[in-house]
């Protein structure tokens, strides 16, 4: 009984090393179909910015990948398939930020640093030439029913 489970184990060993092997080379070989995107999101002053959402879209497939930055402003997008990619990034308190020609290559890792500008602030008043509705000369009260 003892030499019967001893020459199964040498008969398994091989086929258990062939799956490994195979899954190694699976796995290494998805890696070179594919290609990821990291860098940094920063302000002005060169500070990072965190919590910056990056969104990279791929127009041809309309296939979308959303990272956000950590307190460093560092993302990383992996396991991309080529190709052409646009780059979105957003926070608040800041113009959208956005790149069409990201190129992504085959085993590659593309760097990107996004300086983010502050948004404008925008007001808008309006002057009517309707005069007020209080008469400041009347010093009486009026009821009106």
């Amino acid at each position: 009984m003892f030499s019967l489970q001893r020459g199964l184990g040498l008969n398994l060993w091989p086929a258990g090393l062939a799956v490994l092997a195979f899954t190694t080379l699976a796995a290494a070989q998805a890696s070179r179909v594919a290609g990821a995107v990291q860098g940094t999101v920063v302000d002005q002053t060169g500070s990072a910015v965190a919590g910056a959402l990056v969104t990279l879209r791929n127009p041809a497939t309309n296939r979308t990948r959303p990272a956000s930055t950590d307190v460093d402003g560092f993302f990383r997008v992996s396991e991309l398939p080529v190709g052409q990619y646009e780059v979105r990034v957003q926070s608040p308190g800041f113009s959208l930020y956005t790149n069409y020609a990201l190129v992504v290559s085959i085993g590659r890792v593309s760097q990107l640093t996004v300086r983010l500008v502050p948004a404008l602030v925008q007001q808008q008043i309006t002057v009517s030439e309707q005069p007020s509705s209080i008469d400041a000369s009347q010093t009486t009260e009026a009821t009106t029913i």
